[in-house]
């Protein structure tokens, strides 16, 4: 008689782990989209403010 939703050998659901490219792509998106941030910020001001702004 299975109790809990267990199977056999008292193990529950097995968890697939894995890396799929939609994983790559969305790590690596919120890794760039930061820094390509700071630089347009950086850009902007710099373009308004001139060598003063460094």
């Amino acid at each position: 008689m299975e109790q809990g939703g267990q199977g056999q050998g008292g193990q529950g659901e097995v968890l697939k782990r894995g890396f799929s490219l939609r994983l790559v792509f969305s790590l690596a998106f919120a890794f760039v989209s930061p820094i390509a941030g700071m630089y347009a910020i950086f850009g902007i001001a710099f373009m308004i403010a001139g060598p003063a702004f460094w």
